[in-house]
């Protein structure tokens, strides 16, 4: 995919190959996307309080994230869904690559908020 993106290849030239290769790099950009998001929904659930504390009492969240992966990992798994949204299955690795921004957000927030915990005890944020 990257060297596509060095060579400035116009897609209409794309080889067979070519094809393939975009197909897994917009796989793999959505997978990365929807995990970001997951992140984003999990680290947003409280302003100060861990979700390691807090625990994730929103059922109607829990069901429509449980939901967002489950269709996320169909599209890119199942054929049909893969032939409708141009798709492709994607290698552990990947998918691992992916896992790395739900990571990256959920563990910087959970950092935020302990550091405002310690450093701020008191301190009662509104809204």
């Amino acid at each position: 995919m990257y060297a596509l993106f060095q060579e400035d290849k116009p897609a209409p030239s794309y080889t067979p190959a070519d094809m393939e290769a975009d197909y897994v790099g917009m796989t793999s950009y959505y997978w990365t996307l929807v995990l970001g998001q997951v992140g984003a929904a999990l680290a947003t659930t409280t302003t100060r309080q861990s979700v390691f504390q807090f625990g994730m009492p929103n059922v109607g969240l829990n069901l429509c994230i449980a939901l967002e992966i489950l269709f996320a990992f169909l599209v890119i798994t199942w054929t049909p869904l893969q032939g409708l949204f141009k798709t492709r299955h994607l290698p552990v690795h990947l998918l691992l690559a992916g896992a790395f921004g739900f990571i990256l957000i959920f563990g910087v927030e959970e950092l935020r908020k302990l550091a405002l915990r310690r450093l701020w005890p008191g301190l009662r944020i509104r809204g």
